[in-house]
């Protein structure tokens, strides 16, 4: 089921494009993430280091929150329809690079940046429901329908949590939530593979919904 849910959803040029858009970013932030940690630290050493012998033993309280980095998210988590076009692809794919030019100096982001680099140019295609095939992936890490499956799985539930905490950060319920909640439980509802992975979350949106001040004429 999970299988033939995800080749006819690939049939889709603008959602596969939004999935490979997806499996790129998250190659970028596993090739950043030890990175990003160890700058972190070094900052937050060097910090501590010229601030009074008084506070040498306060708590760092910094936390990187969903609510305090959302603005620096992308339209990849914004587009409930999960589609992007060509040319939005091959814009962020120039961005990509570019930023990917700037931590050239990170040694995991040069393992990683070929692999960017083929998702990017190839074109993922079927052969049959028993095979899958995606063209551009390295062989050696043995990538398969399930792995392809496993990404759109956490690209949904991120835009889930996006689209939640942004509707909480708000404490308003609006018809644009509205048409975007439902955009998003049809497209769960026309793919049962995926519906009962995410049932919760539709569930949690209604909890929200039930306890948010809302525009008139909008329900669930």
């Amino acid at each position: 089921m999970a299988l033939t849910g995800l080749l006819q959803r690939l049939n889709s040029m603008g959602y596969k494009n939004w999935i490979k858009a997806g499996h790129c970013l998250l190659l970028l932030k596993g090739s950043l993430q030890e990175f990003v940690v160890s700058e972190m630290k070094s900052f937050h050493r060097e910090l501590r280091s010229k601030i009074p012998a008084a506070l040498q033993n306060s708590s760092c309280q910094c936390k990187a929150t969903g609510k305090t980095v959302i603005k620096c998210r992308n339209d990849l988590m914004h587009s409930s329809d999960m589609s992007v076009s060509a040319n939005w692809l091959n814009d962020f794919g120039n961005k990509l690079q570019n930023l990917i030019a700037e931590f050239k100096h990170v040694p995991k982001i040069k393992d990683e940046s070929g692999k960017i680099l083929q998702v990017l140019s190839s074109d993922w295609f079927v052969e049959d429901c028993d095979r899958y095939e995606t063209d551009g992936l390295p062989s050696r890490e043995e990538t398969t329908s399930l792995s392809v499956y496993e990404v759109e799985k956490q690209l949904i539930q991120q835009l889930l949590e996006e689209t939640y905490f942004q509707i909480e950060d708000k404490n308003t319920w609006t018809q644009q939530d509205n048409d975007t909640l439902q955009t998003i439980k049809k497209f769960l509802s026309d793919n049962e593979d995926l519906h009962s992975d995410f049932k919760a979350d539709i569930v949690r949106f209604e909890s929200l919904y039930s306890h948010l001040t809302f525009a008139e004429g909008c329900s669930l």
